[in-house]
Parts: C-alpha cells; sequence; structure tokens
C-alpha cells in the first residue's frame, strides 16, 4: 500500500489531472482498498521484478447504483511502456470474464 501512496501522491502533487486536490494517507488508500475488495471491485496491481510500479481498481461512483469510477496510475519514472494499457486491458478483461 505505501508504493501505491507513493505513486498517486506524485500525481496529486505534480498534475492538474488528478482528481485528488492533496495526497491520499496510507490509512485512506489501505481502507479504500478494503471497501473494494469487500464489494467486489478488481484491484490489480502491476509489478516489475517484484516492485509495484502501478495499478488499477474500481470504486463506487457517488454511491450511484450500478455506476463504478476506474482508476488507473502507473508510476511517473514507467510511463510510456504500456503498463497502463496493460492494466486497462487486464481490468477490462476481469469484468468482462471475473474468473480471469
Amino acid at each position: 500500500m505505501a508504493r501505491k501512496v507513493e505513486i498517486s501522491t506524485w500525481y496529486s502533487l505534480n498534475t492538474l489531472g488528478d482528481a485528488a486536490a492533496r495526497p491520499t494517507s496510507l490509512e485512506r488508500t489501505t481502507h479504500n482498498f478494503l471497501v473494494a475488495k469487500e464489494k467486489g471491485y478488481p484491484y490489480l496491481v502491476a509489478e516489475l521484478d517484484g516492485y509495484v510500479v502501478g495499478y488499477t481498481y474500481l470504486r463506487d461512483y457517488n454511491d450511484e447504483p450500478r455506476k463504478a469510477e476506474l482508476s488507473l496510475y502507473v508510476d511517473h519514472d514507467y510511463l510510456y511502456r504500456g503498463i497502463g494499457s496493460r492494466l486497462l486491458h487486464k481490468i477490462l478483461d476481469v469484468l468482462e470474464d471475473p474468473a480471469r
């Protein structure tokens, strides 16, 4: 979870596109993970040699029934290597067939 915080914090501090106005805490990241898993949403991690370089997950969208928000982050040092594309394809595969 600490690597996920590091990755998302970079986007919060260095880009305008991140929805989070400020970095998320380790506790909040862990809570979001547990809520996503409890609701049966996929939460996927990309690793290179055991090092977390990206992640993607679904969560409720504004507590609206049958709507979910997808978040996808790739460590800025690992951009343009196809990691985000692979994460996106994999989470779409999982949504299509949860047994994958």
